[in-house]
């Protein structure tokens, strides 16, 4: 995850925050995923055999909205700073 291009300040906020709404839909996939598997391992009795793949899918959410609100403060200094500067 940390190689992503939204990690880096050079791709630039449209960018970032373009590979960050991809990177929800791939959650969103893997959520509809973990549900499926889920409802497969408690048929098993095993229910509980997702949910470190949950905490991970939760994790990230919190990382990818994290990076969301950082390009947001990002790009709203550099329009401070560019009409500062205009």
């Amino acid at each position: 995850m940390r190689k992503r291009d939204f990690y880096k300040y050079d791709c630039g906020k449209d960018v970032a925050i373009k590979k960050l709404d991809g990177v929800f839909v791939e959650i969103t996939d893997f959520e509809t995923k973990i549900t499926d598997y889920g409802y497969i391992s408690s048929k098993f009795s095993s229910g509980n055999m997702i949910d470190n793949a949950q905490k991970m899918v939760d994790s990230i959410k919190i990382e990818v909205t994290n990076m969301r609100g950082l390009w947001d403060h990002i790009a709203y200094c550099q329009n401070i700073f560019n009409n500062n500067l205009s």
